[in-house]
């Protein structure tokens, strides 16, 4: 039985010691990590609360809780690294002792107190590095932890809003009210460096709905109202480059600003209302190519020339489609009907933008068939002609013109241009309402007759117009000169951005 006891008490012993040696050399020997909590501060603030550092910066390591009564710590390590974990700057080392190191050696009096400060290489790239901060024991690293940046130098990077295109009935400049079931265009002002690739996260809750490349149009996202009344939040998240990338395997950080949307059965539909004015169908282009009737029917009748997506762009005010050379579209039915070979009397409103200042193209035409003669139709064309909107016609070797305004158009406001249009006899009249004489006027052949075939639609890049608007043609709008057969001298991708189109026949 002593001998039990004996060997009990031996093994008492060695544990006893080896807890001590634990406690006494092993701590020194062995890291612990988590154990030692420390931080980064910019300008007094958290490195982590922010992420993005330019320069001119200065960086203060800091123990956040007390080290100076622990005699494991006898140093603190600082690194810069890049995202492949290579040095970007030489190391300092934060110690109470001289203790050997192939970086800065830092001697303190006490871990505790403010560290000095320290700045990032000046030649530093733009792009994302990490500072790691290693708790040293006399032997071996006691912690670790990375603290990931974005180094952005001198470059900006910046959301201010987001924008809602319409803007919507505002119970408050931060909530839109708007109804169900409308397509909006949010748009997210962004300020960014040409040195940067920024990329661009939409949500809806936690929902991602795009997402992409600034360069790509990624700021812009069309978005449905839902069914449901109540308040909906959108947020634009920007990142300085894509997140995602092989080269960014941790998070890259972003700024970010959101827009409370509500939503109601109340609230009365943008856009013009074609049917309170007696319209027999028109288009609201809010992100949908469907045509409305007055009998409440909805259809499609507008093709895009060519593959690709629609591409909405937004205005002062509101949005719509862009058109021009590289954005056509055909309206694939007649635009007015044949009455005894006549073209029918009716009425036109278009409500668009110049998409750029002194825009010069083709924002609408309609070419009507001459079933007697097949290879000269009539032609009626809205133009712009370096800004000034101008109304052409022309069928055979007859040519017109006239501008429908005095001035030049500013680009991204919204203008509205109605037209009435009738035939007597051998000449067709368009006239602004409530006129007291034709804008334009052109005679038709003897051997006109209009059996309701044509093409119509919007951007076409063919067209004719002369180069300057003659003196006496800015003087009476009346007035009509011929337009001289050249070709537009300078054509744009996108024109116009047609927000409203009505018909009244």
């Amino acid at each position: 039985m002593s001998a039990i006891l004996r060997t009990c008490r031996n093994i008492l012993v060695i544990l006893i010691a080896f807890l001590s040696l634990s406690c006494n050399d092993y701590s020194s020997i062995l890291p612990q990590s988590g154990v030692y909590k420390v931080a980064v501060y910019v300008d007094n603030t958290p490195l982590e609360m922010n992420g993005f550092v330019s320069s001119q910066k200065t960086f203060k390591p800091a123990f956040i809780t007390p080290v100076a009564s622990d005699p494991d710590v006898q140093s603190l390590a600082v690194s810069i690294k890049n995202s492949q974990n290579v040095p970007m700057a030489t190391e300092i080392v934060y110690t109470k002792t001289a203790v050997e190191t192939q970086g800065t050696r830092v001697i303190v009096p006490n871990l505790d107190s403010t560290l000095p400060e320290f700045t990032i290489p000046k030649d530093l790239p733009i792009g994302p590095y990490k500072i790691v901060l290693k708790v040293l024991g006399s032997n071996a690293v006691l912690s670790e932890k990375e603290f990931p940046f974005y180094y952005l130098a001198d470059a900006i990077l910046t959301i201010k809003d987001i924008h809602s295109f319409p803007p919507g009935y505002k119970p408050s400049i931060s909530a839109p009210l708007f109804p169900p079931q409308v397509n909006l265009l949010l748009e997210g002002a962004v300020q960014s460096d040409v040195r940067l690739d920024p990329y661009i996260v939409w949500y809806e809750g936690n929902r991602i709905l795009k997402e992409g490349r600034l360069a790509e149009g990624a700021n812009k996202l069309l978005w449905k109202t839902p069914e449901a009344e109540g308040f909906q939040t959108i947020r634009c998240e920007l990142f300085p480059e894509n997140p995602g990338s092989a080269k960014n395997a941790r998070n890259i950080p972003s700024v970010s600003s959101s827009l409370k949307i509500a939503i109601s059965k109340t609230a009365p539909t943008p856009g013009i209302d074609f049917a309170t004015n007696n319209y027999s169908l028109w288009y609201h282009f809010l992100g949908t190519l469907t045509l409305e009737k007055i009998d409440g029917t909805n259809t499609t009748q507008l093709t895009q020339k060519g593959s690709g997506e629609p591409l909405w762009l937004s205005g002062e005010d509101t949005y719509g489609l862009a058109v021009g050379e590289a954005h056509q579209y055909i309206i694939e039915n007649p635009i007015l009907a044949a009455s005894d070979g006549q073209i029918s009397a009716g009425s036109l409103l278009i409500r668009f933008a110049p998409a750029i200042q002194d825009a010069h193209g083709t924002v609408f035409y309609a070419q009507f068939s001459n079933q007697y003669k097949i290879d000269e139709p009539l032609i009626i064309r809205l133009v712009l002609v370096e800004g000034i909107a101008t109304l052409q016609a022309e069928i055979g070797k007859e040519s017109v013109q006239a501008p429908i305004t005095n001035q030049k158009l500013k680009a991204k406001t919204f203008y509205n241009i109605e037209l009435e249009i009738k035939q007597s006899e051998n000449t067709l009249a368009f006239s602004i309402p409530k006129s007291s004489k034709p804008l334009l006027a052109i005679n038709l052949p003897e051997n006109f007759s209009y059996s309701e075939a044509g093409s119509y639609g919007f951007g076409e890049q063919k067209a004719k117009t002369s180069e300057a608007i003659p003196e006496q043609m800015n003087q009476d709008s009346s007035q009509t000169a011929p337009a001289l057969d050249m070709p537009i001298p300078k054509t744009n991708p996108v024109i116009a951005i047609i927000d409203e189109f009505g018909l009244k026949f």
